[in-house]
């Protein structure tokens, strides 16, 4: 057993002693079985959220409503819910009621996709009533029961199961495709912030190229903000997508607004509800491969980003000249002499000290930004003494 379930499994040691069923539940197991890396870990058991409540010291109640309490032990969270059937959706996300139940097989009919649909006890045997094994094996999406029904239910599903094909490189069951086809337009009636941010796990994945090229057969592009105004956005996503977009939407949005100008990080924004930050850091990542464009050196262009966004240029570098651009990148980062105004040895106060006839103004920004340059290009070393050897002699030439 892998050590994420053991450092789970007093947990269901617990709710067992006390007289209860538990298991290991959803994609913790799905990956277990295709020995990939497990993050969360989540416990379904027959005891009842009061029962879970007063076993365990530390426990949150997340969502006690749905069966749903956060157990804290050690330093792990593990969420534990109840087994339980769902009503009707009505709103096309929650269900009107929810009946808890004493059998596992019974909560596992209420989950998406088969190969979410399994469970694994104690002793790491699997119950898996929907054959989720073989449609692993198959490398096959597959709903749990009828796809209409799964998807009528909530039709973010459809989204996930592109998602999936684009997490696994699995292929799409042809029921569950010829449903999606016939229902997208459910889509409509789902909160943009969820399928944003379904969209944005579908792009990170590994098999991205081929999730995107679901998603345009499927046409749910049709049903999505931009996407069903603008044909040409699909395109060029199909086009140049064919490595993760590791950091989701935001790198996504720079990319579209790089390649067709008047899809801007501004409409995602407004059309998407993206955050003004989220904004902000797609424009901040056009406008810096624009100046690439210009013929400015790569350190001007990452002057000021942190790691974290010269990564992201470095992805986007890399789509749009469709060769690796990375190492470059990186290694021009690691060079810089700074990494931002903060680390500059000299600043505004040096400057009218420097100029004691000078009034404070503009000219001030204009020469700091000046000083930076010449020391990002390593003209001029980070240093004070250094840094007014040079103003001295830049004065004197702009005066000649």
């Amino acid at each position: 057993m892998d050590q994420v379930f053991k450092s789970a499994l007093p947990i269901l040691q617990k709710l067992k002693e006390a007289g209860f069923e538990s298991y290991f539940v959803g994609g913790a197991v799905r990956d277990l079985l295709l020995d990939k890396p497990i993050s969360d870990v989540d416990i379904a058991t027959s005891a009842s959220p009061e029962i879970v409540t007063k076993l365990f010291e530390n426990v949150v109640p997340i969502g006690i409503e749905h069966g749903t309490v956060l157990v804290l032990l050690e330093d792990n969270k593990y969420e534990v819910t109840t087994f339980r059937m769902e009503g009707k959706y009505e709103d096309y996300r929650h269900p009107s009621s929810v009946l808890f139940v004493q059998d596992i097989s019974k909560d596992l009919a209420r989950r998406d996709f088969t190969i979410n649909a399994m469970a694994m006890d104690e002793n790491s045997k699997i119950i898996d009533p929907f054959n989720g094994q073989g449609d692993l094996q198959k490398g096959v999406i597959k709903t749990v029961g009828n796809p209409i029904e799964r998807f009528e239910e909530d039709p973010l599903r459809m989204m996930r199961a592109v998602r999936f094909v684009s997490q696994l490189g699995f292929s799409l069951d042809e029921e569950a495709a010829k449903a999606i086809l016939k229902l997208k337009p459910l889509l409509n009636n789902i909160a943009v912030e969820r399928i944003t941010m379904e969209f944005g796990k579908l792009l990170i994945q590994s098999n991205v190229k081929k999730g995107i090229e679901l998603f345009g057969t499927l046409g749910l592009n049709q049903e999505l903000p931009l996407f069903q105004d603008d044909e040409q956005i699909l395109q060029t996503l199909k086009r140049k997508g064919t490595y993760p977009f590791k950091a989701g939407v935001t790198e996504f949005i720079a990319f579209i607004g790089y390649e067709i100008p008047n899809v801007t990080p501004n409409l995602w924004m407004k059309k998407w509800k993206l955050s003004k930050e989220a904004k902000q850091m797609a424009q901040n990542q056009i406008n810096r491969l624009k100046l690439y464009d210009s013929g400015q050196p790569i350190e001007l262009c990452i002057y000021e980003l942190n790691p974290q966004e010269v990564e992201i240029f470095g992805n986007l570098l890399s789509r749009i000249k469709s060769s690796p651009q990375m190492e470059k990148v990186k290694v021009a980062y690691q060079n810089l002499p700074i990494k931002s105004r903060k680390e500059l040895s000299i600043n505004g106060n040096d400057l009218l000290s420097l100029f004691p006839t000078q009034s404070p103004g503009p000219w001030i920004e204009q020469l700091l930004k000046k000083i930076e340059s010449q020391i990002v290009l390593g003209k001029v070393p980070n240093q004070k003494s250094e840094i007014k050897d040079w103003i001295r002699k830049w004065k004197l030439h702009e005066s000649s």
